[in-house]
């Protein structure tokens, strides 16, 4: 049995929290790093991945983007695979709806670990500028409920 489920090859491993930068390959197993080190034994591994010429880093969080929001014209999915091809795995999404949010996942998938915050928008998503408390209680309630982890007042 391969110790290994993959191997991340020869691509320059750039790593700041454990001052790591240098060629070097990656051993995955069970979907966790387990190597990393210069020349393991592919022959221990399920499947070898060439990353020479490559950066092998850590996946980025971003913590604020507008993806799905309110007002784009772009379809939410496209930007969620943009943040993926740039190495992100997990992003929060400021500016939108919990169903702009997931209709774009559901059409394309995601590809990343993503939360979004329900844009209170006068006009757009809330019936005006000025929402008394007891209302503004219910519009939390209900952008919770719909599956936003929180809100963004604009």
């Amino acid at each position: 049995m391969a110790r290994y489920d993959v191997i991340i090859a020869g691509g320059e491993v750039l790593d700041p929290a454990n001052n790591r930068q240098e060629i070097a390959d990656v051993g995955i197993s069970g979907g966790k790093v387990i190597e990393v080190a210069p020349d393991l034994d592919r022959s221990d591994a399920g499947e070898v991945i060439d990353a020479e010429g490559q950066w092998v880093m850590p996946g980025l969080i971003d913590t604020h983007v507008h993806v799905a929001g309110t007002r784009s014209t772009w379809d939410p999915a496209m930007g969620h695979r943009m943040l993926v091809e740039a190495g992100t795995t997990t992003a929060l999404d400021f500016g939108g709806t919990p169903e702009g949010l997931i209709g774009g996942i559901q059409r394309m998938g995601a590809g990343l670990n993503i939360g979004g915050l329900f844009g209170m928008v006068p006009e757009s998503t809330i019936p005006k500028d000025d929402p008394p408390p007891a209302a503004v209680r219910d519009i939390v309630d209900d952008a919770l409920t719909r599956g936003a982890m929180g809100i963004k007042m604009l």
